[in-house]
């Protein structure tokens, strides 16, 4: 068996990657010196593939355009109002990661692909055997009022938390995806009952919520593609109707049968909440549900007041304090930044979306791209983002490497690359 000789890239790249990734290393050097040490490791990394791939690679999807804009607005502001400057280091690990991904070679981008996904494969397995054990493991975790000393205890068991679960549903259609053209059909259900399994244990309804909602249009999608007469194709629109339909008038009903079901009390209390909204019962407005709603409102009532410039660059993460919820990452921009946040997120998109449009195009797979694109603007709708080295890493440097790993060990792949080139 031939070894792969690494690149020096590819060592610092590594040693960055498993550091952040794993949160039992996380747990172990928490110190900022030991912080600054491995993020300067992505630094040189990066620094290293612009020279190995030339200036140009930044400039790469229209990246370039993104940073300019982000940069000339936030310098004017970080330091002058609000408390940003404490959010600045999370910003730039974000387009370094970006960026970082821009200068890899072919190999590079096919070798950290490889090696993050067996990291993240690791953390699955470890923070199931966590969550068996102590069910509210992950949440603890994710708790920014927690204790510190539990959050290490539980971490240096390698057990993740919100942010790991929720950026691992952005890998779900490409995945499958993958799986279905192998023809992998019976690791495809695996992968599918495991992640079930895994979302459901961890408790974080959104990421489960997503989830769902992306195999319904996965199957939707190829429910309709199987059927080549026009009649069949009506006739399963229809019935989609009516499925829409029984869950509008329905509703409560079917969540109070799969709340039945499921050993989850975390998750029971939200679908509990949902069946007194669909049965019109407004006398509790105590749980989580009405709660994140108020705070969507919050941040959508302060961007209506200040639309224009926005309230400024306020980071204290305390709920509807600076009047911003904290809870959706989008509408919380659109209350700091007002429409510029709009226009940045509009850009960022369409850059996004042709960055992975490239590579999954080669594979016939393009539907991977706009699906990935939809599932990343609900999670920042719904939830906070733009902050997490899992989100980071699984948008820009596995989804849009994972077929260039398919296109280089299989023949079948290599074909059809080949006609959509």
């Amino acid at each position: 068996m031939k070894i792969k000789k690494l690149s020096i890239i590819e060592i610092l790249a590594s040693i960055f990657f498993a550091w952040n990734l794993m949160p039992i290393f996380c747990a172990e050097y928490v110190d900022w010196q030991i912080r600054f040490i491995f993020f300067f490791l992505i630094v040189v990394a990066t620094f290293l593939g612009i020279i190995q791939k030339g200036v140009n690679c930044i400039s790469k999807n229209g990246g370039i355009i993104i940073c300019i804009m982000l940069f000339l607005f936030f310098i004017t502001r970080f330091f002058r109002e609000g408390d940003a400057a404490s959010y600045f280091n999370v910003m730039v690990t974000f387009w370094i990661i970006y960026i970082f991904n821009s200068s890899l070679s072919k190999s590079q981008s096919e070798y950290l692909c490889k090696y993050i996904l067996v990291i993240l494969f690791v953390i699955a397995i470890t923070s199931l055997l966590g969550l068996l054990v102590n069910t509210n493991a992950a949440r603890i975790i994710s708790y920014a009022t927690g204790s510190n000393d539990i959050q290490i205890a539980l971490s240096k068991k390698n057990i993740a938390g919100m942010s790991y679960f929720q950026s691992l549903v952005l890998l779900v259609p490409g995945l499958i995806a993958i799986l279905q053209n192998l023809k992998k059909q019976k690791y495809m259900y695996i992968y599918i009952i495991f992640m079930m399994y895994l979302l459901l244990k961890a408790s974080f309804s959104i990421a489960l919520l997503i989830y769902i909602i992306t195999l319904g249009i996965l199957i939707c999608r190829n429910i309709v593609l199987k059927q080549k007469s026009g009649l069949l194709r009506i006739t399963l629109l229809f019935m989609s109707i009516l499925i829409f339909l029984c869950i509008i008038f329905k509703g409560g009903e079917i969540l109070y049968w799969f709340s039945s079901i499921i050993d989850n009390p975390k998750i029971v209390d939200r679908l509990q909440e949902l069946i007194n909204i669909f049965y019109g019962s407004t006398y509790d407005t105590s749980g989580d549900v009405f709660e994140r709603a108020s705070l969507y409102l919050c941040s959508l009532d302060t961007f209506k007041e200040h639309y224009i410039f926005g309230i400024g660059p306020h980071y204290t993460f305390i709920k509807m304090q600076d009047g911003i919820g904290y809870h959706s990452q989008i509408i919380d921009d659109m209350a700091r930044y007002g429409v510029s946040a709009l226009l940045f997120y509009i850009i960022f998109f369409r850059a996004y979306y042709r960055m992975l449009l490239i590579n999954w195009k080669k594979i016939g797979c393009e539907y991977v791209a706009y699906t990935t694109v939809c599932i990343y603007i609900v999670l920042l709708l719904l939830n906070i983002g733009f902050r997490s080295i899992y989100e980071n890493t699984i948008a820009f440097v596995v989804i849009p490497n994972l077929p260039l790993i398919i296109l280089k060990n299989n023949s079948k792949f290599m074909k059809k690359g080949m006609k959509n080139e």
